[in-house]
């Protein structure tokens, strides 16, 4: 096990945080602040959705359905940081923190008011549990002819691997469709094909001014009410209001969402609705003392999932302190 920290399976935790990316550093440094007993667990390493391709990845205060609102918490973000900032910054707050890598929790049981947590190198018990895992590990695919096992096809920008010189597809109408689109255009022939009639909602300002922009300019062509019927080896086949189309390709990034994480939830016992946490007003779910933050709760954006943390913590020392 790697870890810096030491892990006592014998004692009572106030509570386990599960998930070292933002909301779940925030969750440590606010514990730590608090006086909590507490330990913090994560499957891989310390922000590992960042430094998985997206080390070189700027990340903006005014994202998502965050509107460059003020941090409430402890967590390191300034504006216009580069994923390996932020992961460096990180590491440097959790320097003394109670925390172990290379750790992924596989079950939860409960005896009486504690919690038993089977992991995969240790049990641990607590009174109270946050889940701050990502969602970021199943795509969505287009489900078409020719997409299964192409290697050209990718579901994430890596942003240390960028293509030049290439005719690359993007397929979604997102912020990540959009940011992609956005990396790779002037370096590449760039065409985004989107199923609506136009970007979603979601898809913040900037991006969307930007995206205008480079379409107003020749640099990107955008496709609307387009849908992909079927990958060739070096052409997409589409259909939309202009009809079929066939559109040459070198490099496809599909954007298109996540698979809901339906299963692993249910396998915690906790309750779901159409494949998503069922959570109160507290982001505790249908487990007492069980709480959901971050992307798991549906935040796109780290001050939104880092500023939750805030509260959830702060509810979960009140209970502590009662008892």
């Amino acid at each position: 096990m790697d870890t810096n920290t030491s892990v006592e399976e014998a004692v009572v935790y106030d509570l386990v945080v599960v998930g070292l990316g933002p909301s779940g550093i925030e969750a440590t440094l606010e514990a730590s602040k608090l006086g909590l007993k507490y330990i913090s667990i994560e499957s891989e390493k310390i922000g590992s959705t960042f430094t998985n391709g997206m080390l070189e990845k700027k990340f903006l205060h005014d994202y998502g359905t965050n509107k460059a609102g003020k941090m409430l918490g402890l967590l390191s973000f300034a504006d216009r940081s580069t994923g390996r900032e932020l992961v460096l910054g990180w590491k440097e707050q959790l320097s003394k923190s109670n925390v172990t890598e290379n750790t992924r929790l596989n079950k939860i049981t409960k005896e009486g008011d504690i919690y038993n947590l089977g992991c995969s190198n240790c049990t641990l018990k607590s009174r109270s549990v946050l889940l701050t895992t990502g969602i970021f590990e199943n795509p969505i695919h287009l489900h078409v002819d020719g997409e299964l096992n192409n290697q050209n096809i990718s579901y994430t920008l890596d942003y240390s691997k960028q293509p030049e010189g290439k005719r690359v597809l993007v397929v979604g109408g997102g912020n990540s469709a959009a940011e992609t689109a956005l990396t790779l255009f002037g370096m590449n022939e760039v065409s985004l094909i989107v199923r609506e009639g136009e970007m979603a909602t979601s898809v913040t300002e900037r991006n969307r001014k930007d995206l205008m922009d480079a379409e107003k300019n020749g640099g990107i062509k955008i496709i609307y009410n387009t849908e992909v019927k079927e990958v060739k080896s070096d052409k997409v086949m589409a259909n939309g209001t202009n009809g079929e189309q066939e559109l040459a390709y070198d490099n496809i990034y599909i954007h298109i969402g996540f698979e809901k994480p339906d299963d692993w939830l249910l396998k915690m016992g906790i309750k779901t609705l159409d494949g998503k946490p069922v959570l109160d007003d507290n982001f505790e779910t249908s487990l007492p003392n069980v709480f959901i933050t971050g992307s798991l709760a549906g935040t796109n954006s780290i001050i939104d999932s880092a500023n939750q943390t805030v509260a959830v913590i702060k509810k979960i020392s009140e209970s502590v302190l009662k008892l």
